[in-house]
């Protein structure tokens, strides 16, 4: 279930990927998702504290980014259906296509049930690159 307060945007879509990535017993730190990501630091900051107002993530005392149960939950599914989505652009489009970006815009616009629709037709579990 979407958390009301969120609208997911194919930024948030990256930022959630990113997430899901470098998840870890530790926790996340902002500079990790600004370099995986290749964007500032002060950008990566404003979308953490974005997502911990849509309870995605905790902060602890370090400021060191730790996924709720919803964030984890959210995170799993937005990589299915970026998996599923970019399997099917990179068997469509030509190779000089921008496969990453086109995918998370595309998550971001269709819904739920056609996104899972497509994840069951094409069994995407797969890995993700999105830096």
């Amino acid at each position: 279930m979407t958390n009301p307060k969120f609208a997911i945007s194919a930024s948030v879509i990256r930022y959630l990927l990113a997430l899901d990535a470098l998840k870890g017993s530790g926790g996340i730190r902002t500079v990790d998702v600004a370099r995986y990501l290749n964007v500032k630091k002060p950008s990566a900051h404003t979308m953490l504290n974005n997502l911990k107002d849509a309870d995605v993530l905790t902060k602890d005392e370090l400021g060191i980014a730790h996924l709720t149960g919803y964030g984890t939950e959210l995170t799993s599914r937005y990589r299915r259906y970026y998996c599923a989505v970019s399997a099917a652009l990179v068997r469509t489009l030509p190779p000089s296509a921008d496969v990453k970006n086109a995918a998370c815009a595309l998550v971001a616009e269709l819904s739920e049930p056609v996104l899972e629709e497509l994840c069951a037709q094409s069994g995407a579990e797969g890995t993700l690159n999105v830096s």
